[in-house]
């Protein structure tokens, strides 16, 4: 049984070892290595969740605590979307605009491999406000188009406004 305590495991595995059944040491073993790598992710996430917690938190305030926080919970969960999400505007709000784009399309990748179009219209959103940054208007506004046609798509009206919002300002 996986959930016995280690000790008992051992003893469990001892027993079988002594009786010279390898097959069955090596199953006993291969579940309790299963088990462990499943509280370790679980574990690993929530450590994330925490960082990720702090640094919402500090993000008004302490700009490089809050992007070390976000950073860590994209080490720990790389799937965590919001976690790359913060961290690109933090990137951005840095000035360090490789890094918000790369943040950005994490987020993306994400989305596809979620199918979330509304985790994708954000993505894009942020990057085109990336893109406008740079002066690259063009794409900037590329990008705003998709985002705009996603958040339609899913019905998010509050941020199809907001899009739409910065649409007009560069055609303005």
């Amino acid at each position: 049984n996986h959930s016995l305590p280690m000790q008992q495991v051992d003893s469990a595995l001892q027993a079988i070892i002594d009786s010279g059944d390898t097959a069955q040491a090596k199953a006993l073993i291969s579940q309790k290595i299963d088990s462990n790598a499943k509280a370790l992710q679980q574990a690993q996430q929530q450590q994330a969740k925490l960082h990720f917690q702090r640094g919402v938190l500090a993000f008004n305030d302490d700009t490089h605590g809050a992007l070390a926080d976000f950073v860590k919970a994209c080490e720990l969960h790389p799937d965590y979307a919001e976690a790359w999400n913060q961290a690109g505007h933090l990137y951005d709000r840095l000035g360090q605009l490789d890094k918000a784009i790369h943040a950005y399309k994490k987020v993306q990748q994400l989305g596809n491999k979620q199918n979330d179009q509304q985790l994708i219209a954000v993505a894009v959103g942020n990057m085109g406000l990336v893109y406008q940054i740079r002066g690259e208007l063009d794409k900037a506004k590329a990008l705003w188009q998709q985002s705009l046609t996603l958040f339609t798509e899913v019905g998010a009206k509050p941020q199809v406004e907001q899009v739409q919002g910065w649409l007009n300002e560069l055609e303005g």
